[in-house]
């Protein structure tokens, strides 16, 4: 699986070899060579659990961020076959911050070679983390467009209730007006959850409420010149929380 990753895996790598045993160094005390060995057991061994152990202890220590490290989850995440550990790379993903964090998110809905049966998963966390990357401004404004399209596609089209609330949260983060429309259609879900954070992401958008009815939001989008001219006056999620992975994945 290193074939054509080559340079970058090798720049922790070297010396590190596979076949030693798990490490449960302190964060602090990492080297590079623990680094080259948390990298290689998640793009290589056959054990699903080490996979993803290697990836929480990586995403632990200073090397989380270093281009090799998330380059190499950012390939986990889109070839692993277990939904488990793509799930722990994902969030390493999102945790950089990178430029180009968000294609790699975006990248998880493209037709997928590896079947796994819990694949919705895969996406909940995928649009999860675009949210928390909405979230501190590090989705570049040449990928909000795709990032809006497919949470409308999915608000729209998906049967999954937790891919539309995290659909619909992601959209509060767009002022855009294609996405207030998706907004207000999700308001007549059958399901009150998808409906509440429909709501919700339109009362961050706008600093308006009212109150879950569909008729009125559409009335008022009908009346109003500039539908964002309140963003934010409602918003209770702008700040990211010392304890924001709690929040943003549940945990």
């Amino acid at each position: 699986m290193l074939r054509g990753f080559g340079v970058l895996v090798l720049t922790f790598a070297v010396g590190a070899g596979c076949a030693r045993p798990r490490i449960h160094k302190s964060a602090w005390l990492v080297t590079e060579a623990d680094a080259g060995r948390y990298v290689q057991t998640a793009l290589e061994h056959p054990n699903a659990d080490e996979r993803r152990d290697a990836i929480a202890q990586l995403s632990k220590t200073r090397f989380a961020d270093h281009e090799a490290v998330v380059d190499a989850c950012g390939l986990v995440a889109r070839t692993d076959t277990s939904a488990s550990v793509r799930t722990a790379a994902i969030r390493v993903v999102a945790e950089s911050l990178r430029p180009d964090a968000a294609k790699t998110l975006l990248r998880m809905f493209e037709a997928d070679r590896v079947a796994i049966a819990e694949m919705e998963r895969v996406h909940v966390e995928s649009l999860n983390g675009l949210y928390f990357l909405a979230l501190n401004g590090a989705v570049g404004d040449g990928d909000d467009e795709a990032v809006t399209d497919l949470a409308r596609q999915v608000l729209r089209e998906d049967t999954s209730r937790d891919m539309k609330i995290a659909a619909a949260r992601l959209l509060g983060r767009f002022p855009r007006l294609d996405g207030v429309n998706a907004l207000i259609g999700a308001l007549e879900h059958e399901d009150f959850g998808v409906v509440y954070h429909a709501e919700r992401s339109l009362n961050e958008l706008t600093g308006v409420r009212h109150q879950h009815d569909a008729a009125a939001w559409r009335a008022w989008v009908r009346s109003t010149d500039d539908h964002f001219a309140g963003r934010g006056r409602l918003d209770e999620t702008a700040v990211v929380e010392a304890n924001w992975w709690q929040r943003v994945w549940g945990n």
